[in-house]
């Protein structure tokens, strides 16, 4: 048995384990919190893991998805050669992140936190290349600005007295927690890929697949969104929601038009990912932290799915990812076409998908809440462009044919589809099974019968402007919109300015370093320190004549004494 499958039989023996009990302690309503004491005599110096549901039930989501990646690497990292390395990465990662999620110290889960991106570093680099090196650095230098971040909230913390985040009172609001929250909030930014930091997610896509289906679904990007649902008593404070809510609609805004235009199928689901991490960031600014948290569980099972199946679609293809050529799924692997219409399904919130569960409660709270026009129409633009790009993946490569060369080769993996036919077995009861265990529906909602249809008239709407407009608008793209067109594309300029502005700007600066180096820098450093005491050697031929001259004098005094 190879290390992979031994790795994986060990981590879904852990999963059923933490299921049950988070289960357990969800029906019964009942939390737990351990604390081992490190320093006796240091004030807050034990190490502490709080034991609830919300922490237990998502790190039981993370170990399922981490044994079935184990199971899919098995065959796609077969001829690798330091397989023992990467199943190790894999591992710390995930106990960083069963750390983050089980702390309510924030010493604690900084642990975690810088865990996971100095992990990750150390994934997206591991085919090392150029590209998986430029894309690492982008990578980890965004991460480290939530490390600042978090680093900051403990000086607050401290002075509040303790590092245990749960035992803040909320109705206390002084300056010490406004600066925690905006710290904490920075620091969720970072690690979720929101406007302005979004560039590095659809970077970090040069790891391995099976590590971009962990963490960009459960791990790495939702840290950020874990760690404001632990917070979320802070969102009733008018200016941090509002805040939140600009910033979500615009990364949502902005993720679902790349999509739609994107050609790249890899970077076609690490911008779904983005959308779909601003619509739980949308959810916590308006307070409806559950169901974020519902839609964090619901969208880990469906992008695990869609990421397995985008590396097994890649890996038979000999690594082609565009998407005008992938097509025909369905014909030659009917398995890994259903998987992956399910996951599009899922992404798309098609009623009673594992997706529709969570998005539709979000939607349908929004609806009867009292917010702004702009508001609105940027969530249904961002929402609209969700389903848009979730039916053309459904078009291009289920639909369509295939579009490459007339005579290809596929080869199926057994491992690969077993992974891939249990998450989606496992994706299609999910949904509807969380939503009974966390819900209890004595609230009704009421609704209009065109707001209940609203999103999809409105991608009817969608689709009739296509038909009806579609040669006028190929016309005005080819005119004059290719400004337009990557400026989209490359998020909003986003990749640029996180890679090519700083560069420079970073380079010019060290150049000036260096210039100050060998100027000022040399004559007060090591050269001048050096020249200094190599002038200092005229003393040292005085002080030697001078020991040379009083010896002759001597002499010649004892001559003369001898002499008389």
């Amino acid at each position: 048995m190879s290390i992979f499958l031994m790795l994986a039989s060990f981590l879904i023996n852990f999963f059923f384990f933490f299921f049950f009990w988070a289960l357990y302690l969800l029906l019964f309503n009942k939390i737990y919190l351990y604390e081992y004491e490190l320093f006796s005599h240091v004030s807050s110096g034990g190490f502490i893991l709080l034991l609830d549901w919300l922490g237990v039930m998502f790190f039981s989501i993370v170990l399922l998805i981490s044994s079935l990646v184990f199971i899919y690497s098995n065959s796609y990292m077969s001829g690798d050669l330091y397989s023992v390395r990467f199943s190790s990465l894999v591992i710390m990662f995930i106990l960083s992140m069963g750390l983050l999620v089980l702390s309510p110290n924030l010493m604690s889960l900084l642990l975690g936190w810088d865990g996971l991106g100095l992990i990750s570093y150390a994934l997206v680099i591991y085919y090392q290349n150029v590209r998986s090196f430029n894309a690492g650095m982008l990578t980890v230098l965004s991460n480290r600005l939530g490390d600042i971040g978090i680093l900051l909230g403990i000086v607050a913390l401290v002075n509040l007295g303790s590092w245990n985040f749960i035992f803040l009172d909320i109705m206390n609001f002084n300056y010490l927690l406004v600066w925690l929250l905006c710290c904490v909030v920075f620091a969720a930014m970072t690690k979720s890929a929101q406007i302005p930091f979004s560039a590095w997610l659809p970077a970090a896509m040069a790891a391995p697949t099976p590590v971009s289906s962990l963490v960009h679904s459960s791990t790495l990007v939702t840290a950020g969104v874990f760690l404001l649902i632990r917070f979320h008593d802070f969102f009733l404070h008018f200016f941090f929601s509002q805040w939140m809510l600009l910033v979500s609609l615009l990364t949502l805004l902005m993720s679902g038009v790349g999509a739609c235009l994107e050609m790249d199928f890899k970077k076609v689901i690490a911008l779904s990912t983005l959308s779909q991490l601003a619509l739980m960031m949308f959810s916590l600014s308006i307070g409806l932290w559950e169901l974020a948290y519902f839609h964090m569980l619901t969208h880990a099972i469906f992008k695990a799915l869609l990421f397995l199946c985008a590396g097994s679609l890649i890996h038979s293809m000999g690594g082609l990812q565009d998407i005008r050529i992938l097509g025909g799924v369905l014909s030659f692997s009917p398995s890994l076409g259903y998987g992956m219409l399910l996951s599009f399904l899922s992404l798309a919130g098609v009623p009673f998908s594992c997706g529709f569960y969570s998005k539709d409660l979000i939607i349908e709270i929004f609806l009867m809440m009292d917010k702004n026009l702009i508001y609105f129409i940027l969530f249904f633009l961002g929402v609209f462009c969700t389903l848009i790009y979730s039916f053309r993946l459904v078009y291009m490569l289920l639909i369509k044919g295939y579009g490459g060369f007339s005579y290809y080769m596929y080869h199926e993996d057994l491992f690969m589809n077993f992974s891939i036919i249990l998450l989606a077995m496992w994706g299609v009861f999910f949904g509807g099974m969380m939503s009974w265990l966390l819900f209890d529906y004595s609230n009704l909602i009421m609704l209009l019968f065109f707001l209940k249809l609203f999103t999809f008239s409105g991608l009817c709407l969608i689709f009739w402007m296509l038909l009806v407009f579609l040669v006028p608008l190929k016309f005005f793209v080819s005119l004059s919109l290719n400004f337009v067109y990557f400026y989209f594309v490359l998020m909003w300029y986003l990749s640029l300015i996180s890679s090519f502005i700083f560069s420079n700007l970073y380079r010019y600066l060290g150049l000036k370093m260096f210039k100050g180096d060998m100027g000022w820098g040399e004559v007060l450093g090591g050269v001048g320190l050096s020249s200094f005491f190599l002038n200092l050697k005229f003393i040292q031929d005085m002080q030697y004549n001078l020991l040379t001259s009083q010896f002759i004098i001597i002499l010649f005094l004892f001559s003369l004494m001898f002499l008389i």
